[in-house]
């Protein structure tokens, strides 16, 4: 899951939201310099990505992107499944995407400070161009691949994953149930997240 699925999954309260969106720019024992509130979606975050890596789904939805993407299919399979979730946001939010989105964004500019310093340079361009809402679009998928395979080691494909995302988006979506019903139960059942 990437940025979209944790926010969600992380609920309401501002420091396990936070924790959830740095989850990944936390190394090691690191965490533990946080508030205790950040340092449960930390734990969170980590879980989360425990269990959809180890995913019967989330290997099937990789399988469509390893020819091309090989070892970084899972990262695209993240990106697709924060598409369906932006796609079908109704089913799991009384809140627009966009209301969600904007008071994400209010509640990090208010704690900048907090943020790793990786998070707080690319934060106001995220800002800016509303990446997270941007994903229920084809188009804001190409943008975060984009980005993504300018900043980082993952492959310039990304006309390909674009193919597929059209082509195949129904499978995604059956793929993206199961993996996110059981996402949910760990929120809620392990972590107390009130959704």
């Amino acid at each position: 899951m990437n940025f979209l699925a944790h926010l969600y999954l992380s609920g309401c309260n501002p420091e396990v939201r936070l924790g959830g969106f740095i989850g990944d720019y936390v190394k090691g024992s690191k965490f533990t310099h946080f508030t205790p509130d950040i340092q449960k979606g930390i734990k969170l975050h980590r879980a989360i990505d425990s269990v959809t890596d180890s995913h019967p789904s989330t290997r099937a939805c990789s399988a469509i992107f390893k020819p091309v993407y090989k070892r970084y299919s899972g990262v695209v399979s993240d990106v697709v499944f924060d598409h369906v979730l932006a796609k079908e946001w109704s089913r799991y939010s009384e809140s627009n995407l966009n209301e969600f989105t904007q008071i994400f964004y209010t509640q990090m500019f208010q704690r900048y400070q907090l943020l790793p310093p990786t998070v707080q340079q690319f934060l106001p361009n995220m800002i800016r161009t509303n990446r997270l809402s941007s994903y229920q679009t084809s188009e804001g998928v190409r943008e975060a691949l984009n980005i993504m395979s300018l900043r980082t080691s993952l492959p310039n494909n990304t006309e390909y994953a674009i193919v597929q995302l059209k082509t195949h988006y129904n499978l995604f979506f059956d793929y993206f149930l199961p993996l996110f019903n059981d996402l949910i139960r760990l929120a809620t059942r392990e972590f107390g997240i009130n959704l």
